[in-house]
């Protein structure tokens, strides 16, 4: 059980859906009144040089439209007035007790006023006067001070009990409580894509775009939506109808969230079913054209040949070196071929195509997946 904002005992357990739906609702009345009072007071303060009468006038006005703060209007409308009339001089005690009980309808620059016929005199010189008025003002400006500790008290405990019921509210309806961690499960599911992208970054940069993106850490990630199994597993790695893999994203007690899988989609191509030897070969092919694109004005002749075939075994070399091949020696880890007999004929020669052949053992030496390019020349 619970209490109230009427310290009310209230049963979470046995409280109707309307019923619990409508205390709610309550709390956040309460804070929407309390937004709109400091809203009020802060237009207030904001008033271009405004008496210590207007500006409270303003304050109470916003108060009074809200029924909470009942304690508060009381303050003002006896305890305030009460303590206003100690303070006044008696010349002028019942005609300003009077003015500050009807004070929504007259103003204490009226009073001043009606001294100032009635004696004949002007109270700007009266010292009587001037010290009264001192202590008047005094006295609103203290008065200011407290209405304002009062509302930030107020608010203070308002935004204090609408916590500590909602908290309660999910500790203690445990209906409540299961729809809520339902919501946040359900909120905080995202689609694989972004953080698998961000594996295949971070292998990239550490490791080369041959170095298979698994068995990678996805770091804030709670866990899978489903849980995956040795035995599921095998299921994904292979479709033997339509040779389809699925990487799976499993979650390993002591590891987290790990990737768990390396396939292409075409699971029964021998060549091309992993996924860091189908990027390697993109990347090689794409940088060996980007490299060699200098060429298409050259002469198709042997000169350029070797020139080509030389820029592109020092790039794979590289590459060995690297780790990208298998083998123990430059010859076991790939070929590169051009010229005439080799990967062009003498009809292609005469149209202008510089075709290209090279051989690279990604998986195990001297067993090469071929990869094939050419170049149009161009006429200059």
């Amino acid at each position: 059980s619970v209490k109230d904002s009427t310290d009310t005992l209230v049963n979470l357990e046995k409280i109707s859906s309307d019923e619990l739906n409508n205390r709610v609702l309550s709390v956040k009345n309460i804070q929407t009144d309390i937004g709109t009072i400091q809203a009020t007071i802060d237009t207030a303060k904001t008033v271009a040089s405004p008496t210590l009468v207007d500006r409270h006038r303003v304050l109470i006005q916003a108060v009074k439209n809200k029924t909470t703060y009942d304690a508060y209007i009381k303050f003002i409308n006896t305890d305030l007035i009460a303590e206003l009339e100690k303070w006044v001089s008696p010349a002028i005690s019942d005609k300003l007790a009077k003015d500050i009980a009807a004070y929504n309808t007259s103003t204490l620059v009226k009073v001043k006023a009606d001294i100032a016929v009635e004696t004949g005199t002007n109270p700007a010189t009266n010292p009587a006067y001037i010290a009264t008025a001192a202590k008047i003002s005094l006295l609103f400006s203290g008065a200011e001070k407290s209405i304002m500790k009062f509302i930030n008290d107020v608010q203070k405990a308002a935004r204090t009990h609408a916590d500590i019921s909602q908290k309660l509210l999910y500790e203690e309806h445990t209906v409540i409580a299961n729809i809520a961690n339902h919501i946040k499960k359900e909120m905080a599911k995202v689609p694989p894509s972004g953080a698998i992208a961000g594996v295949y970054a971070t292998v990239d940069n550490a490791r080369g775009v041959w170095k298979a993106p698994a068995n990678v850490s996805l770091n804030s990630v709670l866990g899978p939506v489903e849980a995956i199994d040795d035995a599921d597993q095998e299921e994904l790695n292979i479709d033997v109808n339509g040779g389809k893999s699925v990487n799976a994203i499993r979650a390993f007690s002591g590891k987290g969230t790990l990737v768990w899988g390396a396939r292409t989609l075409a699971g029964n191509d021998n060549e091309w079913r992993y996924i860091p030897v189908r990027r390697f070969y993109n990347m090689v092919e794409e940088s060996v054209k980007k490299s060699t694109s200098w060429a298409v004005f050259e002469p198709n002749s042997k000169p350029l040949w070797v020139k080509v075939k030389g820029m592109i075994d020092n790039y794979l070399i590289q590459k060995w070196r690297q780790g990208a091949l298998a083998g123990a020696t430059p010859e076991e880890a790939f070929f590169v071929k051009i010229g005439l007999g080799q990967t062009m004929t003498a009809q292609d020669v005469l149209e202008g195509r510089l075709i290209v052949e090279i051989g690279m053992a990604v998986v195990r030496p001297a067993e090469f997946i071929i990869l094939k390019f050419s170049h149009k020349m161009q006429e200059s």
